[in-house]
């Protein structure tokens, strides 16, 4: 027996596609509105792109 879920997405329908999609961009929007959260997503992907550039010239 296993744990894992697994949904085949291309069985939703359109319109609740859309919507789920909706309420994902909603949401992103409202929690990227707080402060310094711009701040810390762009430290975040300073770092990452840092690290990247790290492991591609070892």
């Amino acid at each position: 027996m296993s744990n894992e879920i697994h949904i085949d997405t291309s069985k939703i329908p359109e319109h609740i596609r859309m919507e789920l999609l909706s309420l994902a961009y909603d949401a992103t929007v409202a929690y990227f509105r707080q402060p310094g959260v711009e701040e810390a997503y762009q430290r975040w992907k300073a770092e990452k792109a840092k690290k990247a550039a790290e492991a591609a010239g070892k």
